[in-house]
């Protein structure tokens, strides 16, 4: 069998298998974080400014009111919730390099050493 075909098929499945062993096919989960004591007082007193989002300035802009909103939520809940990584561009780009680095390393390794091999062998020989 040529060295080139077998240094192809383990390319192959060394590259199919290299995610899962260095577990980047796993998307990172979700986590909460929670405020700070000063973000707290902050949204605290911004709560009390607008009488818990029920009166605003009028000078106030659109987004206020839905600001106001998240800041209650946030502060109810004593922080936010920071979503899961989806399977987008960087998930399916940090695999996919995995995969490519994994194929080259075992395939010039499987060329390689062969060669390295014979030489080897032939020099102990003498």
């Amino acid at each position: 069998m040529r060295t080139w075909k077998v240094a192809f098929s383990l390319a192959l499945i060394a590259a199919l298998m290299a995610p899962v062993w260095t577990g980047t096919w796993r998307l990172r989960e979700g986590k909460r974080l929670t405020l700070s004591p000063a973000q707290r007082q902050t949204i605290s007193r911004h709560m009390t400014e607008t009488k818990n989002c029920r009166s605003f300035p009028p000078n106030r802009e659109d987004n206020d009111v839905i600001v106001c909103m998240i800041e209650a939520d946030q502060l109810a809940s004593d922080g936010d919730w920071v979503p899961g990584e989806k399977a987008g561009r960087a998930y399916l780009t940090r695999n996919l390099n995995i995969m490519a680095i994994s194929f080259f390393a075992v395939f010039l390794i499987a060329m390689v050493l062969p060669f390295v091999g014979r030489r080897y062998w032939t020099w102990l020989k003498r």
